[in-house]
């Protein structure tokens, strides 16, 4: 099922997406050219950054290894 955000108007899957709540992880990936698809509210009311899974793939694994600056 495809959805279109209501804050940047993309269209994504979100079976193919990874969802962020993590500030400053979203803001890395952002710095590093990652594409913002949408921006929800999930629990606690707590935002979410939903970007696509495979195209942010080497930036989580460096993420992971704490070398994304």
């Amino acid at each position: 099922m495809r959805m279109q955000s209501d804050v940047t108007g993309k269209f994504y899957r979100p079976d193919k997406c990874c969802f962020i709540t993590n500030t400053k992880q979203a803001a890395l990936y952002m710095k590093h050219g990652a594409e913002l698809l949408d921006l929800i509210v999930g629990r606690e009311d707590m935002l979410v950054y939903v970007f696509d899974k495979a195209a942010t793939s080497s930036l989580y694994r460096k993420w992971q290894n704490y070398q994304l600056v």
